[in-house]
């Protein structure tokens, strides 16, 4: 595991000395994510949510004790997941977000007043392309880095391309692309690969990780790849185990040899699978990556959808280990008059469903009654009657569909 954060790290770290480009290290890992999407408010007519409160970061080295490190407050200015701030204990406030729509295609991040992401939808709401932008002091006025994102899609919505482009030579030509290619089976990533194309030399290939998955489709092994001279040589893996309560990363190196590994870093997440993050408008999210999205890196596919008590880090070569412990409170709101949010642009024609993937019965929150079409990879239709927001699957054959109800916007669901 922490190899895939290492290779996922040096995606964002090759420098271009060509042009103002925007630091690596200030740019947001989820924008890297298959899974980056939109912000949900759909907490919104919820009048108490249960929100991360409180992380508390602690270290300690071989047998002994764990020692604090730093412990941090979250507050939200409303019930949507698109505004947050994180203080210390002191009171200073150390990180801020706040996410707004200038119109239904247009989509800001704001971190602090000092930078902003802006981001560009197609009409399914799929980011397509990002630039980025900081604030001038001296002159009083946002300049644009020479560092901009792009995405493409396939039929089913998979994000198969993500371009993260630097120094622009002039239109449509940048001097170096960072490009993560990405390959699926349905809806489950199979492939992930890394390289650079540069304006004035050759292709630099980086790494390739591979995934495999139970009859469930739960992800359970993967294997990583390093470009070397002519081709790819294994380089490491990791197991993922899953128990009632816990889920277990075992991450192996490979050295010279290739059936030779060793067990360098074991990543436990303990949960609390009697709290659910259900119907508040976001999953499980993490300081590090400043954005509310399923999965706390880019490497991992899956949702956590409980309440996550603990993160433990233990790097077996350094002999030390860090634990992050989190802390959940009910928050109270009244933002009724609250306007800033994609529920007064575009949600009339979204719609939330659930349990996705499903194995016999769909809701449909905001639609009573009504037909559904599920179409399949093969272009096969089958209309289902939605009673009273729900709709019986039971008859439907496993697979991949995409859901149509008329007046709403298409979405992607899994029969099991």
């Amino acid at each position: 595991m922490r190899l895939l954060l290492l290779l996922s790290l040096s995606f964002l770290s090759v420098v271009s000395a060509f042009g103002q480009i925007k630091p690596r290290n200030e740019l947001n890992q989820a924008y890297f994510s298959p899974n980056f999407f939109l912000p949900s408010s759909s907490a919104r007519t919820q009048e108490s949510i249960t929100k991360l409160a409180m992380m508390d970061i602690l270290e300690a080295s071989g047998n002994d004790e764990w020692s604090p490190n730093v412990s941090l407050m979250f507050d939200y200015p409303n019930s949507t997941s698109m505004e947050y701030e994180v203080s210390n204990l002191e009171g200073n406030i150390v990180q801020g977000v706040k996410v707004e729509y200038t119109d239904s295609r247009t989509l800001i991040f704001n971190y602090g007043n000092k930078t902003r992401d802006i981001f560009k939808l197609n009409d399914k709401s799929q980011v397509t392309e990002g630039i980025f932008e900081y604030w001038d002091e001296e002159k009083e006025e946002w300049k644009i880095y020479e560092t901009a994102m792009f995405y493409e899609y396939d039929a089913l919505g998979n994000r198969t391309r993500i371009n993260l482009a630097e120094g622009v030579v002039d239109k449509d030509t940048w001097q170096q692309e960072n490009i993560k290619e990405l390959k699926y089976e349905g809806t489950r990533v199979i492939e992930v690969e890394l390289y650079t194309i540069y304006n004035d030399r050759p292709i630099s290939r980086s790494s390739k990780t591979t995934y495999d998955y139970n009859d469930d489709e739960v992800l359970i092994h993967d294997k990583v790849y390093w470009y070397e001279d002519i081709g790819y040589k294994l380089r490491g893996e990791t197991d993922y185990i899953y128990s009632d309560n816990q889920i277990v990363f075992n991450y192996y190196r490979y050295f010279d040899q290739e059936d030779e590994k060793e067990l360098q870093s074991i990543i436990t997440y303990e949960l609390d699978k009697s709290k659910p993050f259900v119907g508040v408008g976001e999953q499980f999210h993490d300081l590090h990556y400043t954005l509310f999205f399923d999965g706390p890196v880019g490497n991992i596919y899956f949702d956590f959808k409980y309440q996550v008590q603990s993160l433990t880090s233990e790097d077996l070569l350094r002999n030390n280990k860090t634990k992050r412990e989190y802390t959940y409170g009910e928050f109270n709101f009244d933002d009724s008059n609250d306007v800033t949010s994609l529920d007064d642009i575009n949600l009339s024609k979204s719609m939330k469903i659930y349990p996705n993937p499903t194995s016999d019965y769909l809701v449909v929150e905001e639609v009573s009654n009504a037909i559904a079409t599920f179409t399949n990879l093969i272009g096969i239709n089958y209309e289902v009657n939605i009673t009273n927001g729900k709709a019986n699957l039971s008859d439907l054959p496993k697979g991949v569909y995409i859901l149509s109800i008329e007046g709403k916007e298409p979405l992607k669901i899994i029969k099991r």
